[in-house]
């Protein structure tokens, strides 16, 4: 029997993947808001930059601890799910409180794009994570063959379509 060293959560790839398509809707988002609010769109672009960085710097290091000690990651991962939330809030509030947000509809531009990242940041992991890790779900009618989740469809999760 060998052992084989755990595999990360999300390749490289799909991280930067994942960030990349958040980072653009983030920026979509903020500049939309700005276009429609008649505001600066500055604030909303730092926004969606800082909570994109935020969100790839913890998950990257939370892939870092499953790979050298999966018995921890878990709880890395919800202690860090706690402190990017916090890093998350306090640019936001350091930027609201910037000479760089002016008007109200800087602040709206800025959360919207901060909520629009943290949507498609969540989007993203579950389709990268879903598409990485196949589950092994047996076949109906054999306990050895095995057959992965995308083969298997919802029937093999438990749920019936």
């Amino acid at each position: 029997m060998t052992t084989q060293m755990p595999r990360p959560l999300l390749g490289a790839g799909a991280l930067v993947a994942t960030g990349g398509v958040a980072l653009v809707c983030g920026l979509v988002g903020g500049g939309l808001s700005a276009a429609l609010t008649s505001a600066h769109y500055l604030p909303g672009a730092l926004a969606a930059a800082g909570v994109t960085a935020v969100f790839v710097l913890g998950t990257l290091l939370v892939n870092a601890v499953a790979a050298l000690a999966p018995q921890l990651s878990l709880l890395f991962a919800m202690l860090t799910l706690t402190l990017q939330l916090l890093a998350a809030a306090a640019l936001l509030v350091a930027l609201a409180s910037s000479d760089l947000v002016t008007s109200a509809g800087a602040r709206r531009s800025m959360g919207i794009a901060a909520l629009s990242v943290a949507l498609a940041w969540t989007v993203g992991l579950v389709v990268g994570t879903l598409r990485a890790t196949p589950a092994q779900v047996p076949v109906e009618g054999g306990s050895e063959a095995l057959e992965t989740r995308s083969d298997q469809g919802f029937r093999g999760m438990g749920l019936e379509p």
